[in-house]
């Protein structure tokens, strides 16, 4: 049986070039972010906006390849930040991130602070 192509949705631009490269948002993951796990709807262009300006950028606790990327300038009714879930794949000097999935969590447990937007 064949697979179905992705058809992707948009490539959004990393201003963090040195941490992340631009991240391609494929329309089967966008559509499952849409609407996080507590029912919750989250628009794209909040997930747009988080991949190019988070406030901070943690290495991932669970998977080797995943960053989560943090706005908590976006938040929910409960005030928590909207976190994106992308993983970055290496290739000697190349990389391509994907977005993974995105929900609200007020979870601290994050994996390595990597970056965050007061320390610019």
């Amino acid at each position: 049986m064949a697979t179905k192509p992705r058809k992707l949705v948009k490539t959004v631009p990393s201003r963090l070039q040195d941490i992340y490269p631009d991240v391609q948002v494929y329309q089967d993951e966008l559509d499952h972010s849409l609407r996080d796990q507590r029912d919750l709807l989250i628009q794209a262009e909040q997930i747009f906006s988080t991949i190019e300006n988070p406030t901070a950028v943690h290495r991932s606790k669970t998977h080797p390849a995943g960053m989560l990327l943090v706005n908590s300038d976006i938040v929910s009714t409960a005030g928590d930040p909207l976190r994106v879930a992308i993983k970055v794949l290496r290739d000697g000097n190349t990389a391509d991130a994907f977005l993974s999935t995105a929900h609200f969590a007020s979870s601290k447990n994050h994996g390595e602070l990597l970056w965050k937007k007061d320390e610019e």
